[in-house]
């Protein structure tokens, strides 16, 4: 008996000398109230359950007197729960091999016993360590086992345990169908049980939000976060989904929403105290005010992350938020900040080995020093690239590299070298829900070939350029109305409360008048007058509260007309322009079957011409109709900058070339020097290309079109002038409207759409300029086109 005493005290120092002050004392109270050694054991047991998930450093220490004290009182049951805790403890030394042998060795220990559920739950943690070890088969297969020991021995929390984890093998191999397929087994198990199923529910929602299928992830979360408060989980957890829930609405396009739901998780995590993520949230709301443009919220918020971040050792997270604040500076074209918060993300990842973070800010950086023409610190900046780069195996973004080459041996107008960077940047990067990303890499590829001179593929990387942008002008219109909607209905609530306070005031007044009824007469008179005066003003109030509703579904109303009339002049275009094109497609291969089996090549070549002609005219309406409609709903985003109009005017007559030669009509450009203009680039190409479009489209074979340039005091002129058929004196007069049915037929038959002059003169004024004609039937047309000057 003395023996078993002094084992126990021995045992007890050993416990403080691990860590006395850490373990709770009701858990110490637990072991010195012990009077048998199997309670002795479970009180250990409990311990080391309690290190398990609130201090892993005292594991190793905990399991080693645990396997000491079994030994020595021969109780099994303390051996394999101290292999199971020496499993947990390696884990989070990031000894996985070790991790693993100690739970499969647990799980035998157990099963020996017949502590089913404990064997099978140490089974399912060593297949998790094979899955971390990339050994997915292996995983799978223990998974198997467990669920199969789950259902023989009719246990169901290690069933979910079990199903869960396989799940999550498929989910991290790329099986989305079969991950999906046990994580909602694992639910509907659960719930039949009322197990917790939070964690299921959580990595379904990441499943989903993975394939991009943002709506079902956020059914998900919302579904979780119920289960969160239902079940009284704290603030951090709820705080977390709502987040999530969040960032999904930004990625969605629904800015109201996702500012409504960051906002609650921000309270949450604020309540908790728990800053970091607080930071996070404060970061992701700045994101979505970038998205709106709105300049000062966006710029406010990265500073309130930022702040919470100065307090906390999380140096990935703080290069993270940097990252994000640069590129809000490098959006506003505020680049001398932008490249300073690029500096620091270098000096902390210099400082903590964050390399991915540097890479990153190495990227955004070059971009940033291309665009500001900086080439000599373009290239050392790409040399510091490298060295981290390089230095990793395999190499860490190494495309990097090459797209920082390509933009240096472009400013420096080697463009051979920059085609041997531009083509080792691998495919992988392309990413159909990153637009910007493949906008920028076509845009690349356009400027490389078009500076060696490959047309072909110039006009290949150019027209997918201009099909992002459209996309992305498109998504920013959504964005646009969507933000108008919230602002709308912020002002209604704002309307509604101001309203309601006002109510409740009057109310107050009126009471107190009441109980105050019996003062003086002439101040019960006075107070009477008031109220009556007050009374009005609200009526009135109210009344132009209500005038100016009806001025506003008035106003709307007439929007709305317009709107039909704008619905009802763009389907008479689409009616009428897209059936000739739309039919030549229709019946085309048994005719073009017909023909190869006869062997009648020159009817197939002229068939191939036509088509491309078709195909063309389909492009340039529907790119037409796209601007045109945007301007028309106030949507048209206008990005004046910098850039040579000579250059612009070369790119746009070399896509029009093959279309000339095949009418035998010249083009004559004599732009050639630089000529710097104030507009936006895209809008003037769009000009030009219709101007152009129609010089071709109305010029006979034999004739000839000539492009020139002025360079005066404050603006740049430059015209097209054509040879071809001319134009009416009674149809210049309208040439510009809006006309489905102004529209002449081409020298070859070409159709027109009426829509082309139209857009060209909306662009031009929307640009700051003017445009002119002079046209003479049977002799030729000019127009001449006046811009802003750069400068």
């Amino acid at each position: 008996m003395q023996k078993k005493r002094f084992a126990v005290l021995i045992s007890l120092f050993l416990l403080s000398c691990i860590c006395f002050a850490q373990i709770p004392d009701s858990l110490l109270q637990k072991l010195r109230q012990a009077e048998s050694d199997t309670d002795r054991i479970n009180a250990r047991i409990s311990i080391g359950q309690w290190a398990s998930t609130n201090d892993g450093k005292i594991l190793d220490s905990l399991a080693a007197e645990l396997a000491t004290f079994s030994t020595r009182t021969g109780i099994k049951k303390g051996h394999a729960w101290a292999n199971s805790h020496y499993a947990i403890s390696a884990y989070y030394q990031n000894k996985t091999s070790r991790s693993d042998s100690c739970f499969s060795l647990a799980a035998d220990q157990f099963a020996a016993l017949n502590m089913h559920e404990e064997a099978i739950t140490n089974r399912t943690k060593s297949g998790i360590i094979k899955m971390l070890q990339g050994d997915f088969e292996q995983a799978i297969a223990i998974f198997d086992q467990s669920i199969q020991a789950s259902a023989r021995h009719n246990l169901l929390f290690p069933l979910c345990h079990a199903l869960n984890e396989k799940a999550t093998a498929f989910h991290y191999q790329g099986e989305y169908d079969s991950a999906q397929v046990y994580y909602e087994k694992t639910i509907d198990l659960a719930k039949k049980q009322e197990f917790n199923y939070e964690r299921s529910l959580y990595n379904l929602s990441v499943l989903y939000s993975e394939q991009y299928k943002l709506q079902q992830a956020n059914l998900i979360l919302q579904q979780l976060y119920e289960s969160q408060k239902a079940s009284g989980k704290s603030r951090i957890e709820q705080g977390k989904t709502l987040s999530a829930i969040g960032e999904n609405y930004r990625l969605l396009g629904d800015f109201p929403e996702a500012i409504d739901h960051l906002l609650q998780s921000a309270e949450l995590l604020e309540a908790a105290g728990e800053w970091n993520f607080v930071s996070s949230v404060y970061s992701q709301l700045a994101k979505v005010y970038l998205n709106i443009e709105d300049t000062v919220q966006n710029l406010a918020f990265h500073q309130k992350a930022l702040q919470l971040s100065q307090n906390g050792g999380n140096f990935d997270n703080k290069a993270q938020l940097l990252y994000d604040m640069a590129i809000s500076y490098e959006h506003y074209r505020q680049y001398p900040k932008a490249l300073a918060l690029l500096d620091s993300i270098i000096f902390l990842s210099e400082k903590y080995t964050l390399d991915e973070k540097a890479l990153d800010a190495y990227n955004l950086k070059l971009k940033i020093l291309a665009s500001l023409q900086q080439w000599e610190q373009l290239w050392n900046s790409i040399q510091q690239l490298e060295e981290i780069v390089w230095s990793h195996q395999p190499p860490l973004k190494p495309h990097f590299v090459f797209e920082g080459k390509t933009r240096y041996y472009l400013g420096k107008k080697a463009y051979q070298k920059a085609l041997e960077q531009f083509v080792a940047i691998p495919d992988s990067i392309l990413n159909s829900d990153n637009l910007i990303t493949n906008g920028e890499y076509y845009n690349l590829g356009y400027q490389v070939y078009k500076g060696i001179g490959n047309a072909e593929k110039a006009l290949y990387f150019y027209e997918r350029d201009q099909a992002i942008q459209d996309s992305l002008i498109n998504t920013n219109s959504i964005r646009k109305l969507a933000v108008a909607q919230y602002q709308n209905e912020k002002k209604q609530l704002i309307w509604e409360k101001e309203q309601q306070e006002a109510l409740y005031q009057a109310e107050q007044q009126a009471k107190k008048n009441q109980r105050n009824g019996f003062i003086v007469g002439l101040i019960a008179l006075g107070l009477i007058a008031f109220l009556f005066y007050r009374n009005f003003r609200i009526k009135r109030k109210a009344a132009d509260v209500l005038t100016k509703k009806n001025q506003l579904i008035e106003k709307q109303k007439e929007e709305l007309t317009k709107l039909n009339h704008l619905k009802d002049r763009i389907f008479a275009i689409l009616g009428h322009d897209l059936r000739k094109p739309a039919l030549a497609f229709r019946g085309l291969s048994k005719k073009l079957a017909y023909l190869i089996q006869k062997e009648d090549f020159q009817t197939l070549q002229k068939i191939g011409i036509q088509l491309e002609a078709d195909a063309d005219q389909l492009h340039s309406l529907t790119d037409n109709i796209l601007h045109w409609a945007l301007i028309q709903k106030s949507d048209y985003t206008y990005r004046p900058q910098t850039f040579d109009l000579a250059e612009s005017i070369a790119d746009v007559t070399a896509i029009f070339e093959r279309a000339a030669q095949i009418k035998s009509v010249q083009i004559d450009n004599q732009v050639h020097d630089q000529l710097l203009v104030k507009a936006d680039p895209h809008a003037i190409q769009t000009v030009i290309r219709n101007l152009l479009d129609n010089a071709v489209k109305y010029t006979d074979a034999g004739g000839k079109i000539t492009l020139q340039a002025e360079n005066t005091a404050n603006t740049i002129q430059f015209s097209i002038q054509d040879t071809g058929t001319g134009i009416p004196p009674e149809q210049q007069q309208q040439l510009f409207a809006l006309q489905a049915e102004k529209s002449q037929t081409g020298t070859a038959g070409e159709q027109g759409t009426g829509l082309g002059l139209h857009l060209v003169n909306e662009l031009v004024h929307q640009n700051g300029g003017q445009i002119r004609v002079q046209s003479e039937v049977n002799v030729g047309t000019t127009f001449e086109v006046e811009l802003p000057k750069a400068g």
